[in-house]
């Protein structure tokens, strides 16, 4: 088990191992399955040292150098179920799901639909999701990530905590989206240097983009030579400098190390705090330029949490200023003609002033939204019928766990927990899908423990 080696989980599926680590006196490694990042131990892979094997004829040093692999065998559907439902128990939702389990949306995905569909005619967009936790926002939000995929948009999601990630902090805020970047047709991010590096070759002159792209992208794209793009390593480096994980002092001089001395890439960022927002702006405005002209029809940019970035400066005055800077600046960004999407998802605040309670303050901020969607709370009927939704998916994951169940008796136990559920003080559809799921997963001994009937 190796970096980059590809890996199957017999519950999360297929994954790409990120580096080797040991924990607590096991062997294992971090492995990336797209959707989540995870450490798994060589045992759960089906790994087995060679001090675990049994007694027996001295091997050759080749075969006890090689590694047992001792896996079961899952349809594809199987494990793309497994992984829904993962996701699911995490408080997720994967976009594959997402229409399918959508119950009650109809009017609100015709209202996405039509705002993305403005967005590839140059028509930029801002969406304000609102509700309490648990009612939805994420699912909205994925929502619209899934149909401005389908309508040929790059997407990019960014989780607001606070502390790492917050409108506070500019520079930081975009290298998280530029991670996050994925064009149509893409389960995971491939990277910023795969567009980057076919824009270069698509145009011959600076001047034929500049005007889309900013000075600054377009002439860091230009300073690369042709002769350099079949490269690897210098790949990896404009892939880092791109990504902003790396400064541009520092890419210049490993670019000299690999022989390209010409080059002189301009800095991305902005180290000083009043030129942030701009330069974040106009970052924003260069990506979905260089999207629309690489293979996608604009860039959609999703902001979930913003509560919780709200939450955390309470107290800090400053830190408030700096987010009040940089959502003005996306006021003037959205006036402009640029292939954009941002949607913000927020639960409003109770008991504070209209500065700190984030619905109130983004569309002050920012200006008046173009949609403003409060999330819809599912009806019983509705949340049946989310019920036996989850029982088709979970069947699907788990065929052989379901195949001793009485399906009617589970079908009226859900159902049963549906008027439970509504009937309880908060509701919340996350919490219904969790608790379904926690039902479904002790299905096999589903007699001896309730009566149904």
């Amino acid at each position: 088990m190796r970096s980059g080696e590809r890996i199957q989980h017999p519950e999360l599926g297929d994954g790409t191992v990120e580096f080797v680590i040991s924990r607590g006196g096991k062997a294992g490694a971090q492995v990336d399955f797209g959707y989540m990042s995870a450490w798994i131990s060589r045992e759960e892979l089906g790994f087995r040292e060679q001090h675990d094997r049994l007694p027996g004829p001295i091997s050759s040093p080749s075969e006890t150098a090689a590694t047992e692999i001792h896996l079961p065998t899952l349809s594809n559907d199987v494990v793309e179920a497994r992984r829904a439902i993962l996701a699911l128990k995490l408080g997720q939702i994967l976009e594959e799901n997402v229409l399918d389990l959508s119950i009650g949306t109809d009017d609100i995905r015709t209202s996405l639909e039509r705002a993305v569909g403005g967005v590839a005619r140059r028509r930029p967009a801002s969406i304000l999701f609102k509700g309490s936790w648990g009612s939805g926002k994420t699912h909205l939000l994925t929502m619209l990530n899934k149909l401005a995929a389908d309508g040929d948009l790059a997407t990019a999601s960014v989780i607001l905590d606070g502390e790492g990630v917050r409108f506070s902090e500019p520079m930081g805020l975009m290298e998280t989206l530029l991670g996050s970047l994925r064009y149509p047709g893409e389960a995971v991010p491939r990277g910023i240097s795969e567009p980057v590096v076919s824009l270069r070759r698509k145009f011959t002159y600076k001047y034929e983009v500049e005007r889309r792209l900013g000075w600054r992208i377009a002439n860091a794209i230009f300073q690369v030579p042709m002769r350099c793009l079949d490269e690897p390593d210098t790949i990896d480096v404009l892939e880092d400098y791109f990504r902003m994980t790396l400064p541009a002092t520092h890419a210049n001089a490993k670019l000299r190390r690999l022989g390209n001395r010409g080059i002189a890439l301009p800095p991305l960022k902005a180290w000083r705090v009043a030129e942030r927002p701009n330069r974040f702006c106009n970052l924003l405005k260069g990506w979905a330029e260089l999207c629309a002209l690489t293979g996608a029809k604009g860039l959609a940019v999703a902001f979930d949490e913003v509560d919780v970035e709200y939450a955390s400066t309470i107290s800090n005055g400053h830190r408030r200023w700096l987010r009040r800077n940089l959502l003005k600046a996306f006021r003037t960004i959205l006036k402009k003609n640029v292939p954009l999407l941002l949607a913000f998802g927020s639960a409003p605040a109770s008991d504070v002033d209209d500065e700190n309670d984030a619905v109130i303050d983004l569309v002050r901020s920012v200006g008046r939204m173009d949609l403003e969607i409060e999330v819809p709370q599912p009806d019983l009927e509705q949340t049946r019928e989310l019920g036996q939704r989850i029982i088709g998916l979970y069947a699907k994951a788990y065929p052989d766990r379901m195949s001793n169940v009485d399906v009617q008796k589970l079908k009226l136990l859900i159902d049963r927990f549906a008027e439970h559920h509504q009937r309880g003080l908060n509701p919340a559809p996350r919490n219904f899908v969790r608790g379904a799921l926690e039902r479904l997963d002790v299905a096999p001994g589903l007699e001896s423990y309730i009566k149904i009937g």
